[in-house]
């Protein structure tokens, strides 16, 4: 079987032919499964049970302003999480499971087109693994729509079973493309028949590991990160909600 050179951190990989080791889909979260940010819509699902709603928008407020004068994306996914500092995991995990059937209703968290197309891929035998910079009680509604599937995602630090309002590695950037990585040399992954689906271009470094891209967006959309990382790609539209 003809092999080319892998990625830092990797075996060669097979180019062709089938394969007996696990064939994966490794998908993002927010904006390519879910057409909602998991972590501001749990935050003011939170705030409005507590009747603290104008204090959620203000932190949301905040976290977006740092975004726009330039904070990187590993300092805000950290202050998010100051937001369940002293919060019981299990209160958290309640709420999350009421935050995923309430009025919000779980058929608006999905980007339909993306779910049908990853569904297929799990249908013909590929494991699915869930990518993101979320914590796990926010990607409740993905738990629900695919219970098999692998979360690799933010862990909270928890201390006698509370959020600390710490965050020991913020699953963005770099740290996304190593957990891939790792996965795929802990899987013993097929990478030339496993796929990967983002919407971002922070996706970019983990998607080029695989033998196949998928970017979530339309023709209008900005693409140009696609274009100049991953080289070939299939450019699939999220078609709204399932």
């Amino acid at each position: 079987m003809a092999t080319r050179p892998a990625p830092d951190g990797l075996d060669a990989i097979p180019t062709t032919g089938r394969s007996a080791r696990p064939r994966l889909v490794i998908a993002d979260a927010d904006g390519t499964l879910l057409r909602i940010n998991s972590l501001f819509s749990l935050l003011r699902f939170d705030a409005r049970r507590r009747n603290i709603r104008e204090r959620g928008e203000s932190f949301l407020a905040d976290l977006r302003a740092h975004r726009e004068r330039g904070a990187p994306r590993e300092f805000t996914n950290r202050r998010y999480f100051t937001w369940w500092q002293d919060r019981p995991v299990d209160e958290v995990a309640n709420l999350a499971a009421e935050w995923s059937n309430s009025t919000l209703g779980p058929r608006t968290f999905f980007h339909s087109g993306v779910i049908a197309h990853v569904a297929r891929h799990v249908a013909a035998g590929r494991d699915l693994v869930v990518l993101s910079a979320s914590f796990r009680p926010a990607l409740e509604p993905i738990v629900r729509r695919f219970p098999q599937a692998e979360l690799i995602c933010t862990e909270p630090t928890i201390r006698d079973g509370l959020y600390t309002g710490e965050v020991d590695l913020p699953l963005v950037g770099e740290a996304k493309r190593q957990a891939v990585i790792d996965l795929l040399c802990r899987r013993n992954a097929d990478l030339a028949d496993s796929i990967g689906y983002g919407d971002h271009h922070s996706d970019a470094p983990f998607m080029a590991l695989l033998g196949s891209r998928v970017v979530i967006g339309s023709r209008f959309d900005d693409i140009g990160w696609a274009q100049r990382e991953l080289g070939s790609f299939e450019l699939l539209d999220p078609g709204g909600s399932e």
